[in-house]
């Protein structure tokens, strides 16, 4: 279907990214490089010169200039070997592909196919979305073409369906009609016209099974609609689907009882026809039971079940009904006398499937049989019966359906119901196979109908997530998941969804959430934070576009990619402005990634506030807004705030917040209170409680006795040297350098290189009056120091693993800056700008940390040279792209470079400039309340 030749490759950017060889086999050299296959790609459909500076630009923006543009000639270099010399001009400004390149591209024959009118053979070679679920780092500029191609792909991908569905129902090709018509709607789901295409095409036949094969379809797209967009169809298609619904109620009684005031929840169907004669029994099941046993076997669970079931006391008619407890009413079953025990084999078998799966409860499978056998079974099969038996259990919840066999075909039905919700189905499932397969089946029945699963979140990951796995098992883990993280139950919601992602490697909405929850639980360190992350990405391509940009924005986000991240949160907001996940996350990105770049984490009041309105209870948006209220002295929106969080906070930290509310109020016998709960709390909730007290509350004093609790001799060493350090900080911040040394000395038994880097830096601040010889000894201590030092997996200090060189030079240049060695500070930039990072480093980290140091230690040269505009653009090239536990740090935060910043902004007369960057200091770790009091007032 392409154009290509025995002699010419095929690039595939439809769905994927692939270079294949004229021999159809995938080009090897370039099988997992993927951007340098999308420079191609990008010269391929751009078919006009482009310049190096906009490909640097766009795959390499995120490099050292001289780096990057080396990255480019070696991806040209190796493009051509694989092409050949001729397919790629390379000029010495400007590169283009060859107009006689052997090379074709399935997105160009594709959109030449349409064009043509050769709608059949554009739908023929349409793989997917331009580039779908490949990420190739570079810049917004990347992305932004990359969705421009994509959206113009899209388009005439719809342009094609429209029109071959128009010509093939004109032709009478109904089935080939439907087909394409389904793909249609695979992208288009809310596409009037694909849908009326469908249904028509599949209903056109007019027998039985075709009206009922539509009228199932079209549940299904309704259900569809109402999941993932909380939309109904047009109304030219519900008047479609009312249609058929009543041409499938007139069709004759099926054999099954069925109540005549009431009809079943789903009539039951298979594409299989069922003989008239009896069907021969039941193939047994092979999977976990003996395949000669398993009639025997369950018939005789089933008796055992209903002997126990009379010990059970029988419950009082009416229970008050629990939103998380559900019952599996008996299943209407056709087919044949021998596999009625399914009609109570379902009960057990879904039952123990649906156990535990996040905050569900299910009623014991024993006394609800008791209790059914005293109930006419065909009243069972209708809503009103299932109700009243589910009720008299207190479940609010229940699953209605029916199993139909023919020959050894099975094919099972059922509906999710919510006794507060009317008589709407949350989620419907039907499954078919071979009836030895029947436990594969009700595991996918199970999944089927936990996407309807009533306890999630307004961001209705929890639904989607049931379509994104194909393992029950990891699916339960992530509902349980996310029930303890709701909960604020960290540790466990970290387990439970360590367990989905074990479960189901693939399964990336594990991967997100584990992410997410380690932050939380404070485990695993940041590394596990951006793998998770990156592995969420990896897994993407099962989610909706929506979710998948979710996941690709928070992906951005722990890697430091700041400005990146926050652009793709404010596009899927601007098209889902209902994602209370995308709302929170924003807010989180504004909130810790705002200070780096010189603006106030109180922007991100706006994005927090957007997600109380849509989700009232959601606990992480309100702890970060109380904070921030702190900060803007709203103390009567603190104490609302912290009213609502204390019932949903874990008790080892509600003295976190009632020592914030104490000293936000200056209530001085609350502060007692509050330091001496605080003084048996874990260490973590004491350090976290002195950093907010002294950032929000600004209460160094009340600040100062919260750490001292850091010192007692049952604390963990490294906390005892973190007391140690948050004292160093109060002191410098209230002008007592010398005292701050003595903590730091005190830290050396402890982590003898955190107490030298800590040294080093009291020491480089410019508002510390430290005698020369004093800055000397300490710079003459780092050079005999070889930069060496041994992991740890404490995480405060963990972010510096493999990266103690890169704090050495640094050092070293601020301290030659100090002493008056500028051509020494530049030779230490030079050095830096080499530095590539020991064991325990992440290698793309410890390189861009090697970058961002270099460039603003020439900052601080040019600014101490007096060179301002020089200097501010270095300070800009300086700003680093790290990950967020990196950022938090006192080097990772670039506090000091923020605050030289506001100084030459000031020194230029750009003052409203320099408000903007030494305002953004002091907002999110407590190293930098060391700058509070050197600002200009």
């Amino acid at each position: 279907m392409h154009s290509s030749s025995s002699t010419t490759s095929l690039l595939i950017t439809l769905g994927r990214l692939a270079l294949l060889s004229p021999d159809g086999s995938e080009e090897e050299s370039l099988r997992k490089r993927r951007r340098k296959i999308a420079v191609l790609a990008v010269l391929a459909l751009e078919r006009r010169p482009l310049s190096r500076d906009v490909l640097v630009e766009m795959f390499w923006g995120d490099q050292e200039e001289t780096r990057a543009r080396h990255s480019l000639s070696d991806a040209l270099s190796h493009l051509r070997r694989v092409l050949g010399r001729d397919a790629i001009s390379v000029g010495r400004s400007e590169v283009a592909l060859a107009r006689d390149a052997p090379l074709a591209v399935d997105a160009a024959d594709f959109a030449a196919a349409v064009q043509r009118q050769d709608y059949d053979g554009a739908l023929a070679m349409y793989g997917g979305a331009f580039l779908d679920g490949v990420y190739v780092g570079g810049s917004t500029r990347l992305e932004h073409w990359v969705e421009r191609q994509r959206a113009r792909l899209h388009e005439l991908f719809l342009k094609a369906c429209r029109e071959e569905c128009a010509k093939l129902e004109r032709a009478g090709r109904l089935e080939q009609c439907a087909a394409v018509a389904g793909r249609w709607l695979d992208v288009e789901p809310l596409s009037e016209d694909a849908a009326l295409h469908r249904l028509k095409a599949l209903a056109a036949p007019g027998t039985p099974d075709a009206i009922l094969a539509a009228r199932d379809e079209y549940q299904r797209l309704r259900a569809r609609l109402e999941r993932e967009f909380q939309l109904a169809p047009g109304a030219r298609v519900i008047a479609l689907g009312t249609d058929l619904g009543a041409r499938v109620v007139a069709r004759p009684a099926a054999p099954a009882p069925v109540a005549p005031t009431e009809p079943p929840v789903a009539e039951p169907h298979v594409s299989v026809p069922v003989p008239a004669s009896r069907p021969t029994a039941l193939e047994p099941p092979r999977r976990r039971w003996r395949p000669h046993l398993v009639v025997p076997v369950v018939a005789i669970l089933i008796a055992v079940t209903a002997a126990l079931g009379r010990l059970v006391d029988r419950r009082e008619p009416r229970v008050p009904l629990s939103a998380n407890t559900i019952a599996v009413i008996p299943f209407a079953v056709r087919g044949g006398t021998d596999i009625d025990y399914l009609a109570h084999g379902m009960v057990d078998l879904l039952s123990t499937n649906f156990d535990g799966a996040g905050s569900l409860r299910v009623v014991d499978p024993r006394a609800l049989l008791t209790e059914s056998s005293k109930t006419d079974s065909a009243s069972l099969t209708t809503l009103a019966g299932a109700r009243t038996l589910a009720s008299r259990f207190g479940a609010a919840l229940f699953v209605l359906g029916d199993v139909v066999v023919a020959g050894d075909r099975l094919r099972i039905t059922a509906a999710l119901y919510d006794q507060h919700r009317g008589t709407s189905a949350l989620a419907r499932g039907t499954v078919e196979g071979r009836s030895a397969d029947i436990f594969a089946l009700v595991d996918e029945l199970t999944r089927r109908l936990l996407a309807g699963y009533p306890d999630q979140t307004p961001d209705r990951l929890t639904g989607l997530a049931a379509h994104t796995t194909t393992s029950l098992p990891a699916l339960k883990a992530y509902l349980e998941g996310v029930s303890h993280y709701r909960a604020a139950r960290y540790e466990a919601a970290l387990a439970a969804f360590e367990r989905a992602a074990a479960g189901d490697s693939t399964f990336a909405l594990a991967h997100y959430q584990l992410s997410n929850t380690a932050l939380w639980a404070a485990q695993g360190g940041w590394d596990s934070v951006i793998n998770t992350s990156r592995r969420a990405v990896r897994y993407a391509t099962r989610l909706t576009r929506r979710a998948r940009l979710l996941v690709e924005a928070y992906e951005a986000f722990r890697t430091g990619r700041l400005d990146r991240a926050e652009a793709q949160y404010r596009y899927l907001i601007a098209n889902y402005p209902d994602e209370v996940e995308g709302w929170y996350q924003l807010g989180d990105l504004l909130y810790h990634g705002n200070p780096p770049r010189g603006r106030s984490f109180a922007e991100s009041r706006e994005a927090f506030e957007h997600v109380l309105a849509l989700e009232p209870e959601h606990r992480g948006a309100m702890l970060h807004l109380m904070r921030i209220a702190m900060w803007e002295r709203r103390v009567n929106e603190v104490d609302s705030l912290i009213q609502e969080l204390l019932p949903r906070t874990q008790p080892p930290e509600v003295a976190e917040l009632e020592a914030e509310r104490a000293f936000i109020h200056r209530d001085t016998a609350a502060q007692r209170a509050a330091v001496a709960r605080l003084r048996d709390a874990p260490d973590e909730v004491v350090r976290v409680a002195a950093m907010r007290v002294a950032l929000y509350a600004r209460d160094l004093d009340g600040a100062d006795r919260i750490s001292r609790l850091l010192l007692e001799p049952k604390r963990a060493p490294e906390y005892r040297a973190v007391g140690h350090l948050h004292l160093a900080d109060l002191a410098v911040a209230r002008g007592r350098w010398r005292e701050a040394l003595e903590h730091v000395d005190s830290v050396a038994p402890i982590v003898p290189v955190i107490a030298l880097e800590s040294r080093a830096r009291i020491l480089t601040l410019p508002f510390v009056g430290a005698p020369r010889e004093l800055l000397q000894a300490t710079h003459d201590t780092l050079e005999r120091w070889d930069g060496t030092a041994p992991t740890t997996t404490f995480p405060i200090f963990a972010v510096f693993n493999g990266l103690h060189e890169h704090l050495r030079v640094y050092y070293l240049a601020l301290l030659r800056v100090r002493l008056g060695d500028l051509e020494g500070a530049e030779h230490a930039a030079r050095r830096l700008g080499t530095l590539r990072g020991a064991a325990g480093a992440a290698e793309w980290e410890a390189r861009e940390l090697a970058r961002g140091l270099s460039e603003s230690v020439r900052g601080h040269v040019l600014a101490a040279r007096g060179e301002h505009e020089a200097a501010l653009e270095k300070l800009e090239r300086g700003r680093l792209t790290i990950s967020e536990g990196l950022l938090d740090s006192p080097v990772g935060s670039q506090a000091l470079e923020r605050y030289v910043r506001g100084e030459v902004l000031r020194a230029l007369g750009r003052t409203a400039e320099a408000r903007r960057w030494h305002g953004s200091l002091g907002q999110t770790a407590i190293d930098q309340v060391d700058f509070v009091h050197a600002l200009p007032h």
